[in-house]
């Protein structure tokens, strides 16, 4: 993972604690690049998938006739 430093003058009031301003900060950035819960288009938008609609294949119908063909060229 990248590390990136950000540095940036606020002017705030004398009362605000650096520490504890700079921690939500993290937090708050860390919730919008990393958010708990994504929705399906986010996903979709973030990974690049997509949806296919595809016919069902029977797959035991497909090995009878291979079994049939193989019989065949046997005899």
């Amino acid at each position: 993972m990248k590390a990136i430093s950000i540095k940036l003058n606020l002017e705030v009031p004398e009362w605000v604690d650096e520490e504890k301003f700079a921690a939500r900060l993290k937090r708050i950035a860390g919730k919008v690049i990393y958010p708990e819960k994504l929705s399906s288009e986010d996903v979709r938008e973030i990974f690049g998938t997509f949806e296919e609609e595809i016919e069902p294949v029977d797959v035991r119908k497909m090995e009878k006739k291979r079994i049939k063909w193989l019989y065949s060229i046997l005899q």
